[in-house]
């Protein structure tokens, strides 16, 4: 059951009102519910009946420090791409056992923070890194804890800028490649090579794609053991898909209900085929799946502009605020904060103040009649929307509200245009 519905003709998240909160927070503003992170959280984990993965939230979805906390508390790990998502993580509380470092770009200070913080494991993603990192550990007397990225130029059928396991694409060792790497790493003392890992991309909703995966690194496996080589690591990485918009009924909000529990079943009984009999640990590193659906962005309606080709509906949140819609065309769904009856059988954009015209949401053959000074929401944006924010058109970063059953809290406040004004710096040779 989703934690975002109508209570009669008034959206609510969990039992809070959304138009309370607007009374409170001004908009445009990011709202989640904590019980939808909790359930999306305990489904995945609820999956493997047969083994207990090691589950490695992925903060690049979203950093927020409640939220990573909100995981700590549940008892998972972090899958971290930076120095700065490790200090999150850190700072929530995940312990440094739990933490998989993974990103095709580790700089040499980012690497020592890691190994300082001694984290379970460096996803290596090239030969040049792992020749990097097996030299910072030897000046450091340490051995660096890794496993070697698979790309097992697999399709995942998703957006192309978030595909991440074809042979084009930067991320990973080719497959082929990797033999020759774990004979290398026996001479390499800065390091410990515990194993594989792969990702093939992001936003998945067809778990043959990920089959595809297992049965490619199921065959690499058992090729390195026949070698002599001992796996005792597996990480399968994320990439579990969600449903952003129901195209069929624009108030159907059942589709936030997500991951299904059919689906993810799937997932892990392809897990369990491929991997069970190897008796290594299996980490997975969820992210949308875990807190995508959780989130919606509320914003108010500042304009109806009509001209000859369609009506704008101009809202006060930007592609600034919001970019997966410019950025990856992604199309989420918006509904009406408080019910409307009256819908307008014309095209329709809905759209933001930012100077782009790039800056749209959604356009429909037909939307509702939302009033100007009303409240819309952007659905499924947990994921990859307050983390990707900036301030383009020099706009301030928006606030963020988490919800628990019948409260909320700010858990970021909007950011000042003093803020914005006082960052930068000019120097004394400019003049007054």
């Amino acid at each position: 059951m989703s934690h975002i519905n109508y209570k009669g003709n008034h959206l609510s998240v969990e039992e809070v009102l959304v138009s309370d909160i607007a009374d409170k927070v001004s908009t445009p503003f990011y709202c989640y519910s904590l019980q939808s992170i909790i359930d999306s959280y305990s489904k995945i984990k609820g999956v493997f009946k047969n083994f207990s993965p090691l589950i490695c939230y992925s903060l690049k979805a979203n950093s927020n420090l409640a939220i990573v906390k909100t995981l700590a508390n549940l008892g998972s790990g972090a899958d971290v791409g930076s120095e700065g998502e490790l200090r999150k993580a850190l700072k929530a509380g995940i312990p440094p056992n739990k933490i998989v470092f993974s990103g095709v770009g580790k700089s040499i200070n980012e690497i020592l923070y890691a190994l300082e913080s001694e984290i379970y494991q460096f996803n290596v993603e090239s030969e040049a890194e792992l020749n990097f990192i097996n030299s910072i550990a030897l000046e450091k007397n340490v051995k660096a804890p890794i496993t070697l990225r698979v790309n097992p130029d697999v399709d995942a059928n998703t957006h192309q800028k978030i595909s991440t396991g074809k042979a084009k694409d930067k991320f990973g060792i080719a497959i082929q490649n990797i033999p020759a790497l774990f004979e290398k790493s026996k001479n390499l003392n800065g390091v410990e090579l515990f194993g594989l890992n792969v990702h093939i991309g992001s936003q998945i909703m067809d778990n043959n794609s990920f089959n595809q995966a297992f049965e490619k690194l199921f065959k690499l496996v058992e090729l390195l053991i026949n070698n002599g080589h001992s796996i005792k690591r597996i990480d399968l990485g994320g990439g579990i898909g969600i449903k952003n918009r129901n195209p069929n009924n624009l108030l159907d909000l059942s589709f936030l209900d997500y991951p299904d529990s059919k689906s993810l079943d799937h997932y892990g009984s392809l897990i369990e085929k491929h991997f069970s009999s190897i008796g290594c640990q299996i980490i997975l590193e969820p992210g949308r799946a875990i807190v995508g659906t959780s989130g919606i962005l509320i914003s108010k309606v500042l304009y109806n502009k009509v001209n000859s080709d369609r009506v704008f509906k101009v809202i006060d949140a930007g592609m600034n605020d919001f970019a997966r819609p410019a950025l990856y065309d992604a199309q989420h769904s918006i509904i009406p904060v408080k019910k409307i009856d009256q819908i307008i059988k014309n095209k329709i954009s809905i759209v933001g103040p930012v100077c782009e015209s790039g800056d749209e949401f959604l356009t429909l053959k037909e939307f509702f009649d939302i009033p100007q000074d009303e409240l819309i929401a952007v659905l499924s944006v947990g994921a990859y929307g307050a983390c990707m924010s900036s301030n383009y058109n020099l706009r301030p970063l928006i606030s963020e509200v988490l919800v628990n059953k019948n409260k909320f809290s700010l858990i970021r406040e909007r950011q000042t245009y003093e803020d914005l004004l006082n960052r930068d710096i000019i120097p004394s040779w400019i003049g007054s």
